[in-house]
């Protein structure tokens, strides 16, 4: 008699205590890998936050040391003393300032301020000490220390980045010469029969006459259908004190009757203003016409035209413009 069990002992399958060691295993190696990418994670997110922190503290000293070379004298703090804010006169006689506004380095010119800091870090106002290390009868000296700490609101260890800064700087004798920062427009349009407009870009060399726009006969134009419009200045990198337009022009001094004007707006065309005032202009020789715009001027609200009033025929008199820019100082 055969035994029907004899094939038992070969039954394929999982016991239930080997079932839980295999999920055990796997449920292990599953938590090392979450831990080890979120390590990664994690550190990441810390190195972003010591860059952040990094960068604020290198663009607040690097403008910080450029304004105090700048200044012909400190205010406050004074000679041997110490203070959470620093006052700086400049060679205008205006006043620059640096000091801790709702967590971030606030710098102020005149009646304009201006955060060198941004929301992703803090600076806390006891940690911003500045020293005045003038001796007798020398420009200054300033230590700048600060401490830079990256937001962390949840109190995170991510999150938990700082640094420390410290500086020492020497005002200049008599105060820096002011930066000069130079922008002209990039696209201009011409309704006349203008010759090679793109051509009145000279500067920095305004005395290069070998390249000029010109015209011989322009029509009648007025501000809204002008000969020639410059617009679209290039984009500025610097907060300006002052801004001067400048155009370098010149006629061969033949017109006879025909006029012609050079106008502007510094608000994109709603008004116009006069740079060289409608006339019959019979200059020879470069002439350099210049108006003060806004201080901090927006550059892209900045155009140039020509206008003209033809009297009868042609006169056979030409405008040549050499070149058209805009100077901010800062």
């Amino acid at each position: 008699m055969k035994n029907s069990n004899w094939k038992k002992g070969n039954k394929s399958g999982f016991t239930l205590v080997e079932l839980v060691i295999y999920i055990a295993i796997f449920a292990t190696i599953l938590l090392l890998i979450i831990g080890f990418l979120w390590m990664i994670v994690l550190g990441n997110i810390k190195e972003t936050a010591y860059e952040e922190v990094q960068q604020n503290g290198r663009f607040a000293i690097t403008k910080m040391t450029q304004e105090i070379k700048k200044a012909t004298g400190i205010d406050i703090p004074t000679p041997g003393n110490s203070a959470n804010a620093l006052i700086l006169r400049m060679a205008d006689s205006s006043l620059t300032s640096f000091d801790i506004s709702g967590g971030k380095l606030r710098m102020t010119k005149g009646i304009n301020s201006y955060y060198l800091t941004t929301d992703q870090v803090i600076i806390n106002n006891n940690s911003l000490q500045f020293t005045n290390n003038s001796y007798p009868n020398t420009p200054g000296i300033i230590q700048v220390k600060m401490e830079i700490n990256h937001t962390n609101p949840g109190n995170r260890r991510e999150y938990q980045a700082s640094v420390d800064l410290e500086s020492s700087v020497s005002l200049v004798p008599a105060g820096a010469s002011p930066s000069l920062e130079i922008k002209k427009p990039m696209l201009h349009t011409d309704s006349t029969v203008w010759t090679t407009p793109a051509r009145a870009y000279n500067y920095p060399d305004p005395n290069d006459q070998s390249d000029y726009g010109s015209d011989t006969s322009m029509p009648d134009r007025n501000d809204i259908n002008p000969a020639i419009l410059f617009y679209n200045w290039d984009q500025k990198t610097e907060t300006y004190t002052t801004t001067v337009l400048k155009v370098n022009w010149r006629t061969n001094g033949r017109h006879s009757n025909d006029r012609f004007g050079i106008h502007y707006t510094k608000d994109g065309g709603v008004n116009w203003l006069d740079l060289v005032p409608m006339g019959v202009h019979n200059e020879t020789t470069i002439q350099t016409s210049s108006a003060n715009l806004d201080a901090n001027q927006v550059l892209t609200s900045v155009q140039v035209n020509v206008v003209s009033d033809r009297v009868g025929g042609a006169d056979g008199g030409t405008l040549y413009i050499y070149d058209i820019w805009t100077e901010g100082v800062f």
